[in-house]
């Protein structure tokens, strides 16, 4: 138990702060370099991983029309290119609170709202049922916020694992980084909204064709398509989400915010280890040929 606890305060304390500035690509210490060098582990350009070369990607700034093109923009993005979407995403909290709060309040309503109604209005629906739907309809416009808190309360864990995890590995996931990241994998509960919808809507209809006519052996899985449809494409969001927030992990994991400025060039503040240390997992040793380093120094001993 002993040497668990020691391991585990070593991780705390050798934890690297947002001040530091690192090589995004393998995590060497590059403050105190010439920025027009290269990064002595890996070879990519500091330039690279300065925090200044990060644009950030674009949020809605007109009216509806904007914000529906955005919509149908940033899932897009991040489905063709996540890659290049997690390198040139910005860590300021504001946007990214923003940002997440726009997807998950769209797929709570998509999920919470419209696939209710479109249940209510499914194909088999007699005219009394359809009266009662139409009168419940103002009841289906607040049916979105318990969802809404479902899936905010997943999303909060998912970003308090991967800093629990990249800790663990020595990773660099602060509580802005796991945000921007969470953030810009929430188009993955978009999408699965979108296919909550769809499924709902086929499924209707396909168990509208089972119980009229004769479809043979797919008969009982078409009569379960208004449940089985919308529970796989949930499903399917959530691995989305899920996948997007691994790759932004690894896009991430040594990521530089503004807190990292161009001042780590020209010195290191009194008490930083030099920037001659190697970094986590890297097979260089001191060059006496003694014990290994990690990135923030000598492991100390036992």
């Amino acid at each position: 138990m002993l040497p668990g606890i020691i391991a585990e305060m070593r991780t705390r304390e050798d934890s690297p702060t947002p001040e530091v500035l690192l090589c995004e690509r393998c995590g060497y210490r590059v403050g105190g370099l010439d920025p027009a060098g290269a990064c002595p582990e890996c070879g990519t350009p500091i330039a690279q991983s300065m925090p200044e070369r990060r644009p950030g990607l674009p949020m809605p700034t007109g009216g509806p029309s904007s914000f529906a093109r955005w919509l149908f923009a940033e899932p897009w993005r991040m489905l063709t290119n996540p890659a290049r979407a997690f390198s040139r995403c910005r860590f300021e909290p504001e946007p990214n609170r923003k940002r997440l709060a726009f997807h998950i309040a769209v797929a709570s309503f998509l999920m919470g709202s419209v696939a209710p109604f479109a249940a209510a209005l499914s194909p088999n629906t007699d005219p009394f049922s359809l009266l009662v739907a139409a009168v419940a309809l103002p009841l289906f416009a607040f049916t979105w916020v318990p969802v809404f808190f479902v899936i905010r309360l997943l999303t909060y864990i998912e970003a308090r694992g991967i800093r629990f995890f990249g800790a663990r590995r020595r990773f660099r996931i602060t509580p802005n980084v796991a945000l921007a990241i969470c953030a810009h994998a929430a188009p993955g509960w978009t999408f699965g909204g979108v296919l909550v919808v769809a499924g709902v809507v086929l499924g209707a209809w396909l168990q509208y064709l089972a119980t009229h006519q004769s479809t043979g052996p797919l008969h009982l899985y078409l009569l379960a398509a208004p449940v089985g449809l919308p529970v796989m494409g949930l499903f399917a969001g959530m691995i989305w989400f899920e996948t997007m927030v691994w790759m932004g992990v690894r896009k991430c994991r040594y990521a530089n915010t503004s807190e990292a400025t161009s001042e780590w060039l020209a010195a290191e503040p009194r008490g930083v280890i030099p920037a001659s240390d190697p970094v986590p997992g890297s097979n260089q040793a001191g060059e006496s040929g003694g014990s290994p380093e990690n990135a923030f120094g000598p492991v100390p001993g036992p």
